[in-house]
């Protein structure tokens, strides 16, 4: 016969999860959850607490890209303040639905490898990876998790494809419009990734001369931009409607590709002196090179290609290949190893198929493999154990203070957080707008003080942001005319606008100890009376 390969993607097809399946999801699930939930609650003070917060913002009324400016679509916090609202603004309530969204990723890995054919001996193991190597490289509770779920969603609607059904093409673009709603760049990459596969997967059928496609190419295409479609111009149009198309254009448009774009970039698998910390629970260099890994899955596709064999390995081989490409160009924008962590799952997917076409050709007896594959899970399953243990211990030994704030429990790693924290605090009591104007990026005091900032911008560095918005917020300072603002000039350049202007009308805490130099008071305001003794 010419092709005596197995017809791996009909099998795919037709693949009903049983009992098995179903126990080893569960599991995967519960170990997941339970471990994530068990970690310390450390508030990052960067991308974490904007995010959390710009989603408690708009819980109290406050609307996206006209009262708050944020460069992402809302679907991540708009999410967090649904929680928020159920749950409780709490540092918990965003850790435990993380754990969720991690178990849930957990299993869809798992489902996507079985789906691909592949055996469970080589499923549960990608979705342990993803545990292991990159769950460990951002443990925050973050849109970037949100956007991997989804991301591998896709992959397991494209992995079930069921070409008999004409309008199978709407689901993958419904996906897609979700991820375009959670991150618009990464989104915008992966529709143009997916639009690609189903004009090559559509050649590859015409090569093979296989029965006729149940609808014409050009309807597929329409049917997968429609699908994203329904979701992302409503979503368009309630934003434009509340902020104003100007503000949405600005925030989502141009500052993500001049101002975002012209001023932060790096190599691939990029660490730096303030990642590498993180990096140390993890495996940076592994995760640089695991598109390596696609080298074997493209030497495989071209043998069988230039063979006219194997169409349905063909066919997977180029899902994953195309899948593992444009994830890589989503992330483009700032390639670091952590952003790298976020697209791995594709990655381990890859690993366990070609690790399942590799065990087909050991000629060994079946007993014998099982014994090597039972023995190769016990060792695995120890050292990847060993790892997690190893990481939540050092995750205690280095977040060991802890603190109950008006955010919930917060772990901290140095006592002058705690002294930051709780003197911050006790100013805001003297304080009846509550404002706090926190320079450039200390986003989780307002969280855990119960401060409120008095401009739009969490996160602010002039050159990121254009000298219109410097104006703006120099303009609500000296409106406001807050009675502390906390900066850290140590991060701003000498000639800093924003600094600038906190040196001339404010000074620092000097009766604080070390942590005044980053708490300044309005000069004419004097030192405040204890509390309890303003009248």
């Amino acid at each position: 016969m010419r092709d005596r390969v197995t017809d791996r993607w009909r099998a795919a097809s037709r693949l009903r999860y049983d009992r098995g399946d179903a126990w080893l999801a569960l599991i995967i699930f519960s170990a997941t959850v339970l471990y994530i939930s068990w970690l310390p609650r450390n508030l990052s003070p960067a991308d974490e607490s904007v995010y959390l917060y710009e989603a408690k913002r708009i819980l109290e009324g406050q609307v996206l890209y006209r009262d708050i400016f944020e460069i992402i679509t809302p679907g991540w916090m708009y999410l967090m303040a649904l929680l928020f609202r159920i749950f409780g603004t709490d540092l918990a309530t965003a850790r435990i639905a993380m754990a969720v969204m991690h178990g849930v990723g957990g299993v869809v890995i798992y489902l996507t490898c079985r789906r691909l054919g592949i055996r469970r001996g080589w499923c549960w193991p990608a979705a342990l990876a993803y545990l292991v190597i990159s769950q460990p490289a951002w443990p925050i509770a973050s849109q970037h998790w949100l956007t991997t779920l989804i991301c591998v969603v896709l992959l397991l609607v494209c992995a079930g494809r069921q070409p008999a059904r004409a309008a199978w093409p709407l689901l993958p673009g419904l996906v897609i419009g979700v991820l375009i709603g959670v991150q618009q760049q990464r989104g915008s990459i992966m529709a143009v990734g997916t639009f690609t596969w189903l004009v090559v997967d559509h050649a590859l059928q015409r090569r093979y001369r296989p029965s006729p496609p149940a609808a014409p190419l050009v309807t597929q295409l329409s049917l997968l931009v429609a699908g994203a479609l329904i979701v992302v111009l409503p979503l368009c149009a309630g934003m434009i409607a509340s902020a104003g198309f100007q503000n949405v254009w600005r925030a989502l448009v141009i500052h993500p590709i001049f101002n975002y774009g012209g001023t932060t970039h790096c190599e691939w698998g990029h660490i730096n002196v303030m990642t590498a910390p993180q990096g140390s629970y993890t495996f940076p260099r592994l995760l640089k090179y695991l598109p390596l890994v696609l080298i074997v899955s493209l030497l495989r596709l071209v043998v069988q290609w230039v063979r006219r064999q194997g169409q349905q390995e063909v066919r997977t081989l180029t899902l994953l290949i195309l899948y593992c490409l444009f994830s890589m160009l989503s992330i483009a924008y700032f390639p670091d190893f952590i952003h790298i962590a976020f697209i791995a799952p594709a990655f381990f997917v890859a690993i366990a198929e070609n690790l399942e076409w590799t065990l087909r050709l050991i000629p060994a007896p079946p007993k014998l493999l099982r014994a090597g594959g039972w023995l190769l899970a016990a060792g695995l399953l120890a050292a990847s154990g060993l790892r997690l243990h190893r990481n939540m211990t050092r995750a205690y030994a280095t977040y060991r203070f802890t603190l109950q704030t008006a955010f919930g429990r917060v772990d901290v790693a140095d006592a002058r957080e705690t002294q930051l924290y709780e003197k911050i605090a006790e100013l805001m009591e003297t304080v009846p707008s509550r404002e706090l104007f926190c320079y450039p990026i200390v986003s989780h005091l307002y969280l855990m003080a119960d401060a409120d900032n008095p401009t739009r911008y969490q996160f602010f560095w002039p050159g990121y942001n254009s000298p219109d918005q410097v104006q703006e917020v120099l303009d609500t300072l000296k409106a406001k005319n807050l009675p502390y603002i906390l900066a850290l000039p140590a991060f701003l350049s000498r000639s800093d606008p924003i600094m600038d202007y906190i040196r001339s009308n404010y000074e620092p805490l000097t009766d604080a100890g070390e942590i005044g130099k980053g708490i300044f008071r309005r000069k004419d305001l004097g030192v405040p009376p204890p509390l309890g003794k303003a009248d």
